[in-house]
Formats: C-alpha cells, sequence, structure tokens
C-alpha cells in the first residue's frame, strides 16, 4: 500500500510539473509583437450589436511598442426598427513602453490618440454606432463615440506572484474631446474625463492553456454622483511561448447601473474573443 501510495504522489508531483507555466516561459503581452482581431457581441432580447476589428502592436525599438487599433459594427435595434446598421469606428493610434523589474514583475507605461473619424457621420451610422460604445461597459467608448475625439494615458503590470498564478491590472485616464454638438451620449460637456481600471487574475498551465476572472470599473471623474460602470468577465485564454497562436474568450457581464444588472432585460451581457498571432 506505502509503494502504491508513493508512486501515486510522485505521479501527481510530475504532472503538475510537467502542467504548471513558469513566469519566463511567457511574454507578457505587452511585450511582444501581436497581429489579430476581435468581436464582441451583445445578443439582447430587443437589440443585438456586434463589434468587431483588428489590432496591430508592433514592436520598434528596444522595449517601444507601436499600438494601432480599428473597428466596425454592426446593430439592430427592435424598439425602433429591424433595420441593420452598419458603423465604422475611431481608430485609435498610440505607442507604450514595456519593462522588467524582476522575471516575475513586468509593466507598461504608454498613450494613445483616438482620431475623430465619427465627427460628422450620417443618422443610419449614429444609429449602428451607439450600443457598440456601451458593449464594453464604457471601457474603449470612444472606439465608436460620435463627435468626440480622446487622448488617454495608460499603465499597468503583470506580476507572476506564485506558480502558477498571474495578476494583471492597468489604470487608463481618457480625455474626451467634443469636436462637435452630439445628441443622447455621455459627454455633457466640452471634455470629460473618463477613469478606465481593470484586474486580472489567471491560472495557466504549461501548455498555454488558462483561466481566469477579470473586474474593471469606468468612472466618469468630471460629472458628480454615482457615474462609475462596473464589469466582471470570466474567461479562457490561449497563450503561446514567445511566438505563436493566441486566444481569449470571455464573457462579460454589467454588475450595476446603468448598464446592469446584466441577466435583466436588454441590460449588458456579452461575449467576446480575440485572437491572432504572436512574435
Amino acid at each position: 500500500m506505502k509503494k502504491v501510495l508513493v508512486i501515486a504522489a510522485a505521479g501527481l508531483a510530475s504532472f503538475a510539473v510537467s502542467t504548471t507555466a513558469f513566469a519566463g516561459d511567457f511574454d507578457p503581452w505587452f511585450a511582444a509583437s501581436r497581429a489579430g482581431g476581435f468581436i464582441d457581441v451583445w445578443p439582447a432580447e430587443d437589440l443585438t450589436a456586434v463589434m468587431f476589428g483588428a489590432e496591430l502592436q508592433f514592436h520598434l525599438r528596444k522595449s517601444v511598442y507601436l499600438d494601432v487599433s480599428v473597428s466596425g459594427a454592426v446593430a439592430e435595434n427592435f424598439f425602433t426598427s429591424r433595420e441593420v446598421r452598419f458603423a465604422y469606428g475611431n481608430p485609435t493610434i498610440g505607442a507604450h513602453y514595456a519593462g522588467q523589474v524582476t522575471r516575475n514583475f513586468h509593466f507598461f507605461v504608454g498613450g494613445t490618440f483616438t482620431l475623430p473619424f465619427l465627427h460628422d457621420p450620417d443618422v443610419d451610422v449614429v444609429g449602428a454606432a451607439y450600443y457598440p460604445s456601451l458593449m464594453r461597459g464604457f471601457y474603449d467608448y470612444d472606439r465608436f463615440a460620435v463627435g468626440s475625439m480622446a487622448l488617454r494615458a495608460m499603465g499597468g503590470f503583470e506580476w507572476n506572484f506564485i506558480e502558477p498564478f498571474s495578476l494583471r491590472a492597468e489604470l487608463r485616464p481618457v480625455i474626451h474631446i467634443r469636436t462637435r454638438d452630439t445628441f443622447g451620449t455621455p459627454l455633457a460637456d466640452d471634455a470629460e474625463l473618463f477613469i478606465e481600471h481593470a484586474a486580472e487574475f489567471e491560472g495557466r498551465f504549461n501548455n498555454g492553456f488558462g483561466l481566469g476572472a477579470r473586474i474593471q470599473a469606468v468612472g466618469v471623474v468630471t460629472e458628480g454622483g454615482d457615474q462609475a460602470q462596473v464589469m466582471f468577465e470570466p474567461f479562457l485564454a490561449l497563450t503561446p511561448k514567445k511566438r505563436g497562436f493566441y486566444m481569449k474568450l470571455g464573457f462579460p457581464l454589467a454588475l450595476d447601473q446603468p448598464l446592469g444588472f446584466g441577466l435583466d432585460r436588454d441590460k449588458l451581457a456579452t461575449g467576446r474573443i480575440a485572437l491572432g498571432g504572436q512574435w
């Protein structure tokens, strides 16, 4: 019996060593070149919205990376009509620096600028852009903000505090600057300050497969009262060692007003996937 237990214990230990991911095996998402796409889907009872796009993160020199993102959307609103409408988004361009404090702790700092391509679109584009602008709980709201541009500062870290678990966090102040008068948007003044912040916890195996959860909040600093939106997102992820295919599948859920609770009728409960290549 003792021999059987010893063999079983050795087998479990061998399995743990073979499946546990070590920090040095994987690059943080912000410290590698990446190109890929994403799709977000909001299948509510009285509306359907789909946001899609492409993103590029390219290593320029040393630890500096170029960031480019473009997006589009399709929406159908049963409150007004069953007509399917299409919208283009505001492209974003920026750069960030990726650094390393220890083998287990990496960080980044940078900024982006969102161009006002939706400065004065026609009414069909405005109708299609409205719901996609809300799909991430005001996170990345500038992608489909009509009549505005945005300046974003950003910083964050990834900490592999104990194998095989990692903690990631980021803070992104965003200044939305109005370029024209618009109706029905959260931008009440000529300029609004949004604070986007998020934290993720993930356990990852040696093959790159990971399970985790994300909590995020977006606050409108220049408005009074309760102007924060909180979301929770369980996710599955596949991360390559240095280079290869990456994928992340998540199910964001709004926890509070104005977009939640996500399981109520026409409130914010979405699915999203991002995938591409890393090198």
